[in-house]
């Protein structure tokens, strides 16, 4: 008896709310999606959005590189509220890829301006080498650097200064990061990110990550561990 009631358990639940910008004015139109996993929906014309079949304990559901924890419950429909940042949305598109989700591969967190910020590609797979990064570089206009929710069980870092990312590519040996015209950050001059920097999420692997020029003008900065700067 107890193994049956095991068995018809319920280990999914709901997760709906309200997508609103900094104004609190609904946002129609947007997706709404669960980190590690293929659950989405999209906001109707009120922001209003809803997620079923979500298993149950913490989640993180973002829109874009805005991110929000929730705690799933049993047969039950979790409320929460997402507001967007006001942060310009990607205004370049390259390859086919698309503002808030651009190439499947990877999820849009910041750029920002930095003198300090050295030239350099590299992965950060902490929150601990995250927040002393941020703690650094971040300044007044950049500091919700500072909160921004990375699920580090499913994901980590990638920061790119002084080069465009365009795209990031997975193979069975090693995961490949393009940089090159920037379909990522909405840079001006795609072609000139000096003193650039850009954040992406990628889903966590152990394997090797290069960066790789995309056409033969680009240069590519050098990897470092930004863990150590």
């Amino acid at each position: 008896m107890l193994a049956l009631l095991l068995v018809f358990q319920t280990t999914v639940g709901a997760i709906k709310g309200t997508v609103v910008d900094t104004n609190d004015h609904p946002v129609p139109g947007v997706t709404v999606a669960v980190i590690g996993s293929t659950l989405s929906a999209t906001t109707d014309t009120t922001g209003r959005f809803r997620l079923n079949n979500v298993p149950v304990g913490p989640q993180v559901i973002h829109v874009g590189h805005v991110a929000s924890h929730v705690e799933v419950k049993a047969d039950t429909a979790v409320e929460d509220v997402i507001m967007t940042r006001e942060i310009p949305a990607p205004k370049v598109v390259w390859l086919g890829c698309k503002p808030f989700g651009t190439c499947k591969e990877l999820r849009y967190l910041a750029t920002w301006r930095h003198t300090k910020v050295p030239p350099g590609a590299g992965v950060i797979r902490d929150s601990t080498a995250w927040r002393a990064f941020a703690a650094r570089y971040a300044d007044a206009e950049t500091g919700s650097l500072l909160s921004t929710i990375t699920d580090w069980t499913h994901e980590m870092l990638v920061v790119v200064c002084d080069a465009g990312i365009n795209r990031v590519e997975r193979h069975p040996d090693q995961v490949t990061v393009l940089l090159g015209p920037d379909s990522v950050s909405g840079a001006f001059n795609p072609l000139g990110a000096s003193k650039l920097a850009t954040v992406i999420a990628i889903k966590r692997t152990a394997l090797p990550v290069e960066f790789k020029a995309l056409l033969p003008m680009i240069t590519v900065p050098p990897t470092v561990d930004w863990s150590r700067q």
